[in-house]
């Protein structure tokens, strides 16, 4: 009863929104866009693309795009109009420390000229801790309040959205928008279809639910309506722009589409019920001026301090492979001088719990002096740690892509990567350019061989990553980008040539 009482609210409101245009016509509607966007300062005649992602300082691999892909259309276009809906939050409240953040984060330098904040008050009915029970639809539909809010403040002619929030799509189009996604995951999938069918508890399916048949039938019966109106959804997007051949099976299969095709303006231009396979933006340039033989002794993983990360189980694999009876002597005393350094992002205070629950994990293994916790660590901090570590390790089961692991590969890491998802489909050529693992008895088999392995094995590993790593640079996205939406954009100006 809750459910639908919370669902038939938010519905209510964005067909209350959508009905107000439509009984008033196409012209009221114009007039009024046109009206908001003077508020703000612009011309009547101000073309106007507006990216939708709350958590714009979030500082991890979703943000990363963000800014890059605002960054690519203001190099290829600098006299377009950009629009960022947000959070109205403090990091939001002045632009020019938002940028300052940004560049320290990314060493991306967004030039302020043209670009408009439009913070949001309602962007927490687009938190899955908003909703935490029946997260998955009612965080989907809640994201419908602060798509509304950020559309009726200013209106925008592209909508891009940039986080996943599927369920907006019909709101941007009912509000006359061409509707562009960028989706780096699926908001369900087949594999956590098969989670709940298979009764195995994870992060996302309770030990509760697995426990029992019939909350488990009950779950699968719920994530199937979801995956249906999940589909239609996302229907509603006129371009799609994926991150990885894992995320476009799901994605193209649940919302029916052909599969994803490279990038092109002919192919953006003739058909807007297309995907297209853009691969995230890494920085690679700067990563791949470090060296590949001065290596410390040290394993690191880039990663939110987020419950799918499997902080844990890097954690314990390093504990077993330092007391893995197999070692030889000499490898027995390498390996107690080994460290494992942690970094990545911590959002808000269940993150620095669990940051906190490591460290109190590595004290129970007697590695406190082991193991290096760094959350919110800047730039210069992730690009030191990456030049001179020996091994990068990713643990995240399914994940979507892996921009960690294209860092490790630039900057000369050896990479232990988990063995799902855009990792083993897209970036890693198993014991070329890495190893990959799944269980725990992999990942300390894997980080055995890779501690072990003689030098030269390393520089040929190494040199194979690091030439794959190639293939995801920033020059690579701007232009796949760039290639999909500058047919959305009006003709450029008269004179100008591209830079």
């Amino acid at each position: 009863m809750l459910f639908m009482l919370i669902a038939s609210v938010l519905a209510a409101v964005a067909v209350a929104a959508v009905a107000v245009a439509a009984a008033h016509g196409p012209g009221w509607l114009r007039r009024q866009q046109t009206r908001r966007r003077s508020a703000w300062g612009l011309a009547p005649t101000a073309h106007v693309v507006g990216f939708f992602h709350p958590h714009c300082y979030g500082g991890g691999g979703g943000e990363r795009v963000l800014w890059t892909a605002i960054h690519a259309i203001q190099t290829a276009r600098p006299e377009q109009t950009i629009a960022l809906y947000c959070q109205a939050d403090p990091r939001t409240a002045d632009l020019t420390r938002l940028l300052d953040l940004v560049k320290t984060q990314f060493r991306i330098a967004v030039r302020p000229e043209r670009l408009v904040l439009v913070r949001l008050q309602s962007c927490r009915f687009a938190e899955a801790k908003t909703w935490p029970r029946l997260t998955l639809i009612l965080q989907s539909l809640g994201a419908i309040i602060p798509a509304i809010e950020a559309l009726w403040k200013l209106p925008c002619h592209v909508f891009v959205e940039t986080v996943g929030y599927a369920f907006v799509y019909p709101v941007a189009r009912l509000w006359a928008c061409t509707v562009v996604t960028y989706t780096h995951y699926p908001t369900i999938s087949t594999n956590m279809l098969d989670k709940v069918a298979s009764r195995r508890p994870d992060f996302n399916n309770s030990s509760l639910i697995a426990r029992y048949p019939l909350l488990s039938h009950i779950k699968y019966a719920y994530y199937r309506l979801f995956a249906a109106l999940y589909g239609a959804a996302g229907r509603a997007a006129h371009v799609v722009m994926l991150n990885s051949r894992w995320t476009a099976a799901h994605v193209c299969a649940l919302w029916h589409l052909p599969p994803a095709a490279a990038p092109s303006p002919s192919a953006a231009a003739a058909s807007r019920r297309q995907a297209f396979l853009v691969y995230p933006p890494c920085d690679t340039e700067a990563l791949q001026q470090s060296s590949l033989d001065e290596r410390t002794r040290t394993i690191v993983y880039v990663a939110q301090f987020r419950p799918e990360k499997a902080h844990p189980l890097v954690l314990e694999a390093f504990a077993a492979a330092l007391a893995d009876p197999g070692l030889s002597a000499a490898d027995a005393d390498a390996a107690a001088t080994w460290r494992l350094e942690l970094i990545g992002g911590a959002r808000h205070p269940a993150d620095q719990a669990r940051a906190a629950a490591l460290a109190a994990r590595a004290r129970h293994h007697g590695l406190a002096d082991r193991v290096v916790l760094r959350p919110n660590a800047p730039y210069p901090v992730l690009a030191q740690a990456l030049a001179t570590a020996a091994i990068g390790v990713h643990a995240m089961a399914d994940e979507h892509f892996g921009i960690c692991i294209v860092e490790y590969m630039a900057a000369g890491c050896l990479v232990l990567a988990h063995g799902s998802g855009g990792p083993a489909t897209d970036i890693l050529d198993p014991g070329v350019s890495g190893v990959l693992a799944t269980t725990l008895a992999e990942y300390t088999a894997g980080l055995v061989h890779l501690m072990t392995m003689p030098p030269a094995r390393q520089l040929a590993m190494r040199t194979a990553a690091r030439t794959k790593a190639a293939t995801f640079s920033n020059a690579r996205f701007h232009d796949g980008w760039m290639a999909v939406l500058s047919p959305l954009l009006p003709p450029e100006p008269r004179g100008r040539k591209n830079p």
